[in-house]
Parts: structure tokens; sequence; C-alpha cells
């Protein structure tokens, strides 16, 4: 509910709008539970639709958890619809075609499923009809969601730009709400700490070491069911808090990090420059690339993939998060 207003408010904010602006907020699953209360089709579609055609507010209705209505799979079947679904089906088209005769009124649909598997009751023209995709925040974008996330409390003697450029690459697999609950963790352990020493609760500032042990608990919602290693650096224990920053940060020159990487693999020598000749190298510069236009334009692309294959016992598996961890990413175990 707190991202469907926030998303309301910077819609709001984008339309330039003068005069009040009234956002009514309705959940599918709120709705199921009270037509199982043997409430009537009439009494749900008041519950979709509360706003006066007499209002000249700006109008934007906001209807959450969509996929509750698409039923159960079924093995060999269709899915099967209960009569609670079905009639918060109706409801909901209903209250939309009526919504969309009251002037300046529009409506904003939320799912974790897409147009094309919802009902066609929803998606026909006149009530869905556009459909916007927002995907898993890449690494510069969970950055900047930690930066904004992390401005709004107090940091000691931290720069929010910052400590998010060392922990993005970190966070890999995480969505927006990973990420918040990453930066209200930390404030949680502040403030812990601030209660055992017996400061005053409201003062104790977040610290690069509460941010990094709450990210360490955060399990990426888009990883729960893999088998994920964290990039891990050789000198990971042994670095300052300033120096462990630097480290983690994604602007680190990739052969320094390739070098710690590799530092706890002995011998093989050849492979690593191969390695970071023909694989960590182009990477680098490919993840460059994305944010320069001008590197943009070469084209530099890495390897597709990169096979290791020997004798069971050489260290394929060590070397393999290495090499994740030279180039700063998450390893996913497949057995």
């Amino acid at each position: 509910m707190f991202e469907a207003f926030t998303l309301a408010k910077k819609i709001r904010a984008s339309t330039d709008a003068i005069g009040s602006f009234e956002v009514h907020y309705v959940s599918v699953k709120d709705l199921i539970l009270e037509a199982s209360s043997n409430l009537d089709e009439s009494g749900l579609v008041e519950q979709v639709v509360r706003f006066s055609s007499l209002s000249k507010k700006l109008r934007l209705l906001i209807i959450d958890d969509l996929q509750a209505v698409m039923g159960n799979e079924q093995e060999g079947d269709s899915p099967f619809v209960d009569h609670e679904q079905q009639a918060v089906l109706f409801a909901i088209a209903k209250g939309m075609d009526l919504i969309s005769k009251i002037g300046s009124a529009w409506i904003l649909g939320l799912s974790s499923a897409a147009m094309n598997a919802l009902p066609s009751e929803l998606v026909r023209v006149g009530r869905f009809e556009k459909e916007i995709l927002m995907d898993a925040p890449t690494q510069h974008q969970r950055q900047e969601i930690l930066s904004s996330c992390l401005s709004k409390f107090k940091l000691n003697d931290g720069n929010p730009l910052r400590w998010a450029e060392a922990l993005a690459p970190r966070l890999a697999g995480c969505v927006a709400s990973d990420l918040v609950r990453v930066c209200k963790d930390s404030l949680l352990k502040a403030r812990t700490r601030g209660r055992q020493d017996r400061v005053v609760i409201d003062t104790a500032g977040i610290t690069w070491w509460d941010l990094r042990e709450a990210a360490k608990t955060c399990i990426p919602s888009q990883l729960k069911l893999l088998d994920v290693v964290a990039p891990r650096l050789a000198s990971d224990s042994n670095l300052s808090e300033a120096e462990e920053i630097q480290e983690k940060s994604s602007s680190m020159n990739y052969q320094v990090r390739h070098d710690l990487a590799w530092k706890r693999f002995g011998g093989y020598h050849d492979v690593k420059r191969k390695l970071l000749r023909t694989v960590v190298g182009p990477w680098s510069r490919f993840v460059s690339s994305v944010l320069d236009s001008e590197l943009n334009a070469l084209g530099i692309r890495p390897p597709s993939g990169v096979l290791f294959h020997g004798p069971s016992g050489c260290g394929k598996s060590l070397a393999a998060q290495c090499l994740a961890s030279s180039l700063a990413l998450n390893m996913i175990k497949v057995r």
C-alpha cells in the first residue's frame, strides 16, 4: 500500500495539475474477504467507486493485487475461479465503467501478473488499455534507491551517495522493498546500539557497519529460491571503514579487484592473466559503457560465457567464486 501511494504521488507531481487531488486505494484481496462475508454485488461496487460525480477534484483509483482474481491453477484444467473471485471481478469491471463516466478520473492497476494473463473482462477498451512493466532495478537504479532512502536518515559521518555506491553491487536481485528494508533494519541496529550505550535513541545515527550487517541478512526477493554466494574479496575482514567502502565501490579499479579476488587462489598465474584480459576487462568496460555514451558507441561486449574444465578437485568451483568476486557479481550455484 505504501508503494502504491508513493507511485500515486509521483504521478500527481508529473501531471502539473492545479487544485486538490483525490486518491482512493482498494485491494482486491480485501474485496474477496468482504465478498465471503455475504456482501452483495452493489456493496462491492460501492467499495470500488467512492468518488462523487459532483466533486471538482482530480480523482485516481488504485486497484492493488489484481492477480488475485485470476483463480487457482489446476493441473490439466483451466484455472478455478470461486464465487467470491467472480463477484469481485464483476464488481471491479462495473466500477471501472462507472468511474470512466466521471470527468477527470482515471485508474491505476497494480498486479504481479502481465496484462495478457489477467481476465479479459479487465483488459478490454475502456478499462485497462496500457501496460507498464516495472522490472527489478539494475545496479545503477539500486544505487539511486539506496541513496534516496539513506538521505532521509541520520548517518554517522557518512555520505549517502558513497555508501549507496559501495553497497549496490552487493545487493543484486533486490527489489525496491528489499532496499528500503535494509535501510530500516540498519536504523533499528543503530537505535539498539544507542540503547545499549545509553544514548538518546533519536540521536543514534546509522554507521557503515549497521548498514553492512543489515545488508548481509537481506535475502533478495528475486533470488530466494536459489543458492546464492555473495562476492567476497580476500581482505574483506581486515579493512577499515573507509577502505572497505572504497573496495566495495563499483568504481574500484577492475585490475585491483581482480588481484584481490584471486589472492586466496594459489598458482595458475597464466589462467588468471587470461581471465583478466578476456573476461574481467571487457566486462568492466561494458558495465562502464552503460552509463557512458562515448564508451557505449564503441560497441564493447563481454564474452557470453566461460567454461572451466579439468579433473575433479583441481579448484574449478573456487575459481568460479573468485571470478564472480572479481566481477563484483553474486554467484548462483546450480548442481
